[in-house]
């Protein structure tokens, strides 16, 4: 059983608010792949919303510096 499974062995329904997830990413990175396929097999069963940000982007600047 995972943490995200409930003592039955299920995973929760698809209900209840989002997750919003915010993930910086660079081209090529074999990472920000591995954790998009995650992500996206994860939100079958939770309400994640998946937001992606360039890491050479102003945006994904400014994130970076700050964290």
């Amino acid at each position: 059983m995972t943490s995200l499974e409930d003592p039955s062995g299920k995973a929760p329904a698809k209900t209840g608010d989002p997750i919003d997830l915010l993930l910086v990413t660079s081209d090529a990175c074999h990472f920000c792949e591995a954790a998009q396929k995650l992500i996206a097999a994860l939100s079958d069963e939770y309400p994640i919303r998946l937001r992606a940000v360039d890491i050479l982007a102003d945006e994904g600047h400014q994130i970076m510096r700050h964290n």
